[in-house]
């Protein structure tokens, strides 16, 4: 019988797939912000100005009236 495409691409990329899922259910895994809406300061503690590797990076927004 034939099988579909679907399965195909499955069985070729299993372990991507599989990698995918475990990094998706990692995140899901991470703390949560808190209520407030403010971000946890870098490393879990209070607020300093350590310089470490961060995925945030501002973006400079100008209003002008």
């Amino acid at each position: 019988g034939e099988q579909h495409p679907m399965l195909t691409v499955i069985a070729e990329h299993s372990v991507a797939l599989m990698a995918m899922i475990r990094a998706m259910v990692g995140d899901l895994e991470a703390p949560q912000p808190p209520p407030d809406g403010t971000a946890p300061a870098p490393g879990g503690g209070a607020g300093t100005d350590a310089a470490g590797p961060t995925r945030y990076q501002p973006i400079p927004i100008t209003v002008e009236d």
